[in-house]
């Protein structure tokens, strides 16, 4: 499944869920997270496609069950996505400050690849805060116990929502374009941009080693996937002036990139 493959199908689950149910039903589709687990697929096959064996990765692939879960400062918290070390052997620890028993220890956990995918399929702007501090939050709970560990974060920014005022009458209908999205996405970029590529293990514990940002209008007929400034400004999504770090967060290079930074850490 490639990644504008795997766009449509999102697409075609919302449409279709609006046109037989409305909002009721779009809402409905978000709480089953069918939508999300395509993008869990396409990120699993991503890392197959790049050396990764499938029997290392969980949950295992087209499954959503058996995530890992794993101990961090804080709390312990289940991850999307895995991959799990070889020839390392768990050594299980009780952790006096979670009350938590960790049935990897830390050394089998901090050579854990993580990612997790998110998306915000609706009120992109007012839930802005909460999808940031969460973000960031949850990299320094396991950073600061484990900072060697190598993290990522796939997540999935729809440029045009779709419009609440139409799909109640089981309309598809999405949001024009305005100086207010130009306004949101340059922040999405510039947030995402400031907790990606961390390198340092003694510090910066809130930031990824990777961060990948899907930024897709899904009002084409084939969801378009915008990887650079430039794909922006051409589709005339931005104006000309319009600069940010977008080519750093783009699909293309996640995987070869996080799987580099795993490689130097844990490999040579």
């Amino acid at each position: 499944m490639g990644v504008i493959e795997c766009l449509s199908e999102i697409k075609s689950l919302f449409e279709n869920a609006i046109h037989e149910g409305g909002t009721t039903a779009k809402n409905k589709l978000i709480r089953t997270s069918k939508p999300i687990n395509l993008v869990h697929e396409l990120v699993k096959q991503g890392l197959v496609s790049r050396g990764i064996k499938e029997n290392s990765i969980y949950p295992k692939l087209n499954e959503s069950r058996g995530e890992i879960s794993i101990c961090g400062s804080i709390k312990k918290k289940s991850q999307d996505i895995c991959i799990l070390p070889k020839n390392v052997i768990p050594q299980p620890e009780y952790l006096e400050e979670l009350k938590t028993r960790d049935i990897y220890g830390a050394d089998f956990s901090e050579k854990i690849l993580s990612i997790n995918v998110r998306s915000q399929m609706s009120s992109v702007a007012k839930n802005f805060d909460t999808i940031f501090e969460r973000t960031f939050a949850e990299a320094y709970n396991l950073h600061n116990r484990l900072n060697k560990m190598v993290l990522g974060e796939v997540f999935l920014f729809p440029i045009r929502e779709l419009d609440d005022t139409y799909s109640t009458n089981h309309i598809v209908r999405y949001k024009d374009l305005n100086r207010r999205a130009e306004n949101q996405l340059e922040k999405y970029i510039h947030y995402f941009s400031i907790i990606n590529n961390r390198r340092n293990i003694n510090e910066d514990y809130h930031k990824y080693e990777k961060v990948c940002l899907l930024v897709v209008d899904f009002s084409y007929e084939t969801p378009i996937l915008y990887q650079s400034d430039k794909d922006l400004i051409q589709g005339g999504v931005v104006s000309s002036t319009f600069q940010s770090n977008l080519s750093d967060l783009s699909f293309d290079s996640f995987f070869t990139d996080i799987i580099n930074v795993y490689n130097s850490r844990f490999i040579s």
